[in-house]
Parts: structure tokens; C-alpha cells; sequence
């Protein structure tokens, strides 16, 4: 599992859980709501600080499990 696949997948539990949508996870989190959206829905990739501040938020630790793919 990649690590946008591992970070999608603990965040789609936590909005589940919070019972508050998105956006309302995404403000908690210190993450702009629209953004995290598209990147849920695969149509957006999510820069850094993003992704450090989610991961901040859930406590994780995010390890890849397969070499990344290098792009040509």
C-alpha cells in the first residue's frame, strides 16, 4: 500500500468517526476542507505541509511497503 493510500484510508475512517464531514475534520486538522475533499476523491495530490499536518492530527507515521516508481 502507498503512502497517499495508506493517508487516504486513515483519513476516510477519521471523517467517518468525527461525524462531522470533511470539512469540519479538515479545520480541526489545520487543512483547507476543499483541498483534503480532492484529495479524497482522487483529484488532487496533496502537497506537504498538508500531509504533515494530517498526519500531526491522526498520530501516524506513514511507511512505504513497495519502492516507489520512478516517473520518466
Amino acid at each position: 500500500m502507498t503512502i497517499t493510500e495508506q493517508l487516504k484510508q486513515a483519513v476516510q475512517q477519521a471523517v467517518k468517526e468525527s461525524e462531522s464531514g470533511v470539512v469540519g475534520f479538515a479545520e480541526r486538522a489545520g487543512v483547507d476542507g476543499g483541498q483534503l475533499s480532492r484529495f479524497l476523491n482522487g483529484k488532487r495530490s496533496l502537497k506537504l505541509p498538508a500531509v504533515d499536518a494530517l498526519c500531526g492530527h491522526l498520530g501516524l507515521t506513514l511507511q512505504p511497503t513497495k519502492p516507489a516508481r520512478r516517473r520518466a
